[in-house]
């Protein structure tokens, strides 16, 4: 991001409720922290923010390629028209289209794609509730059968970093609603239970 002026004047304008957070000198990513109407909170970095230090100031990293790279992330919200509405309009993100009967927004900044998803408590079945926040991690990678091979090495060398398998019933309905993500792909969850999915670019 460029210019957080911009980002700023957008938020006077239009969200004036919205808390902007200046962050101390000690961390080298974010010039402040930000969060939408519903709380869900973010950083921001820019160029010219004078504390970027480390790999996110590495001139040789901006716009580089990688072979295995964030591809989006899933945000599930009580109003997934409004908070859609925010994010676009705040950061001149780039709506997609939407496939018939899809309740979801897609936004995208040419490399990244957000999904925003509307949170119904029905969706959970006989699992715990999850409260509306982000819901997966989705990776793109060169090859899903070398990824896989790869993870599983990574696993057999260290257990600790093995991925967690969905149990029946709650973990189990978790899995089946990431599956109903649009770009589908290879879907498990981190050590920690974290839904991540991976597809092939």
């Amino acid at each position: 991001m460029p210019d957080p002026q911009e980002i700023y004047a957008r938020l006077r304008e239009a969200y004036p409720a919205i808390g902007i957070l200046k962050r101390p000198s000690s961390r080298p990513f974010a010039g402040v922290t930000l969060h939408d109407p519903v709380g869900n909170f973010f950083h921001l970095s820019y160029e010219r923010l004078d504390r970027r230090m480390d790999v996110y100031a590495d001139a040789a990293l901006q716009g580089a390629s990688h072979r295995r790279r964030i591809h989006h992330f899933q945000l599930r919200v009580m109003d997934a028209p409004a908070i859609a509405r925010f994010y676009r309009d705040v950061f001149e993100l780039t709506e997609l289209p939407q496939d018939a009967g899809d309740p979801s927004h897609y936004l995208t900044d040419g490399v990244v794609t957000m999904i925003i998803t509307p949170w119904r408590i029905e969706d959970f079945g006989v699992s715990n509730a999850e409260a509306p926040a982000m819901d997966h991690l989705g990776f793109a990678v060169e090859s899903i059968d070398q990824f896989a091979a790869d993870l599983e090495r990574l696993a057999n060398r260290n257990y600790a970093l093995a991925p967690k398998r969905p149990r029946a019933g709650e973990s189990e309905c978790r899995m089946e609603l990431l599956a109903t993500c649009r770009y589908g792909g290879f879907q498990f969850g981190d050590p920690d239970g974290i839904l991540l999915e991976v597809v092939q670019d």
